[in-house]
C-alpha cells in the first residue's frame, strides 16, 4: 500500500462523489467515513489517510483539494451521475497495471505533480532498448553488474565514513514506527540495534568492520536493516560528504557508461517494446494529472488501439553530482513528435540497499506523441 499522500492522492477523486464540506473544514474522520462507499478501502485505517488523526496537514488538505478538482473535472466530462460504482485498485501494487481507481467503466491512473510514468527495474529498461526481453526482474543490478569496482570503492568509502563518526560518537535514530541504534566498540565490533515500536529489538554485531567488503555486508544484513539502519544513517551523517559523494558519482558515471554501451550494441528500431514507455496495456484508460494550477486528462488506447509507430533516436545518460539518469528519445514516425524521457537508475528502499530501479520520467516533450488530449 501507498504511503499517506499516496492513498489520499487516489482516494480524494472518489471522495469528491461524496463530499458535501468546505476543503477547509474536512477532518480524517469524515474522510474516513465517506471512502467507505468506495469497494478495496475497508482494509484501511485513519493512519492510512492521515498522519493526524484529528486534523489533516496543509500538504494532505493540498492533495485532497486537487483530487477534488479532478472529480468535478471527471463527473462533467465523463457525465458521471449520483452514486457511481467506484472501485480503488490502488493497493494492487503486484498487478504492474497503472490504473489507480475505477469510475463506473472509466479507468484511471492518477498522478499528482510529478511526471513520472513507472518505476521499472533496469531490466526492463534494457528490455525495452534493445528490443528484446532478454533480462528478468531481479537479474540486473546498475552497479553490481556495470560498476562492481567502482561499487566496492563506493562501499569502502561508506564504511571508513561510518567508523570515523561511530568513534566520535554512537548512532541513534527514532520515528513513530521504529528505533535503531550504531555503535563501534575498541575491539573494531560494529554492534546494530533494530526495534518496532510495540516489537522486541534485534541486535547483531559484525566483527572487523575496518575491513567490512560489500559483499560480507550483504551477506551480514537484510533488507530492513540497510534501510531502517544504515541507509538511515548515511542519509543524515555522510550523504552530503564530499568524498561520498565523489565515491558514488564515480560508481553512477561508470555504470551509465557501461549501460549505454550494452544498449547501443543491440540499438533497436521500430520495436514495439517502446510502446511500454507509454504503458500501453490490453484495456484502454484515463492518464489524469492534477496540480495547484493545472489539470490534465489524456484517453490512452488499448494495446489492439495503438498504432503509433515509434523510433529510437537517441539514448544517452549524465551524472547530475552523483545521480545517474539515462535519457530516452523516441520519436513518432508518423507526426514526428519527440519525446524524452528520463530514467532516474537509484536505490528506492535506502543506500546501498536491494536493487536499484529505474524511475521513468517525462523530461521533454507531450503525451500527446502517443496518448489523446481531452483536457
Amino acid at each position: 500500500m501507498g504511503d499517506v499522500l499516496t492513498n489520499l492522492r487516489e482516494l480524494s477523486v472518489g471522495f469528491s462523489f461524496y463530499n458535501n464540506k468546505p476543503i477547509d473544514t474536512i477532518k480524517p474522520n469524515y474522510f474516513f467515513e465517506s471512502i467507505k462507499n468506495i469497494s478495496n478501502t475497508n482494509h484501511l485505517t485513519i493512519s492510512n489517510i492521515a498522519k493526524n488523526d484529528i486534523s489533516f496537514n496543509p500538504q494532505e488538505l493540498d492533495t485532497i483539494l486537487n483530487g477534488l478538482k479532478l472529480g468535478e473535472k471527471i463527473k462533467e466530462i465523463f457525465s458521471i451521475k449520483a452514486n457511481p460504482k467506484i472501485c480503488w485498485t490502488g493497493t494492487e501494487t503486484q498487478s504492474d497495471s497503472v490504473v489507480d481507481i475505477i469510475i463506473d467503466d472509466n479507468r484511471f491512473s492518477l498522478k499528482e505533480h510529478s511526471f513520472i510514468i513507472e518505476n521499472m527495474g533496469l531490466y526492463k529498461l534494457i528490455n525495452l532498448l534493445i528490443g528484446e526481453e532478454k533480462y528478468c526482474r531481479g537479474q540486473l543490478h546498475a552497479f553490481e553488474d556495470f560498476a562492481s569496482t567502482e561499487l566496492d570503492n563506493w562501499f569502502n568509502t561508506t564504511r571508513d565514513l561510518i567508523k570515523d563518526h561511530l568513534i566520535k560518537t554512537n548512532f541513534n535514530y527514532k520515528c513513530p514506527r521504529y528505533s535503531s541504534e550504531l555503535s563501534l566498540n575498541k575491539n573494531d565490533e560494529l554492534k546494530y540495534k533494530f526495534e518496532y515500536v510495540g516489537g522486541s529489538p534485534y541486535e547483531k554485531t559484525i566483527p572487523n568492520f575496518s575491513s567490512l567488503t560489500y559483499k560480507s555486508f550483504h551477506n551480514q544484513t537484510d533488507g530492513n536493516i540497510r534501510e531502517h539502519v544504515f541507509s538511515k544513517f548515511i542519509n543524515k551523517n555522510i550523504s552530503k560528504n564530499e568524498k561520498y559523494i565523489d565515491a558514488k558519482s564515480k560508481c553512477s558515471k561508470a555504470a551509465g557508461e557501461n549501460i549505454i554501451k550494452l544498449i547501443l550494441k543491440k540499438k533497436y528500431y521500430d520495436s514495439k517494446l517502446l510502446k511500454r514507455f507509454f504503458r500501453i496495456e490490453e484495456h484502454g484508460y484515463y492518464y489524469a494529472k492534477t496540480t495547484n494550477s493545472n489539470l490534465e486528462i489524456y484517453k490512452v488506447p488499448s494495446n489492439s488501439e495503438f498504432n503509433v509507430i515509434l523510433e529510437l533516436n537517441e539514448v544517452n545518460y549524465s551524472v547530475n553530482k552523483s545521480q545517474l539518469n539515462i535519457f530516452t528519445k523516441l520519436i513518432n514516425k508518423q507526426t514526428k513528435m519527440e519525446i524524452i524521457f528520463r530514467s532516474e537508475v537509484r536505490y528506492t528502499h535506502g543506500q546501498l540497499n536491494n536493487v536499484p530501479e529505474a524511475k521513468s520520467y517525462i523530461e521533454r516533450g507531450d503525451l500527446s506523441l502517443a496518448y489523446s488530449k481531452i483536457l
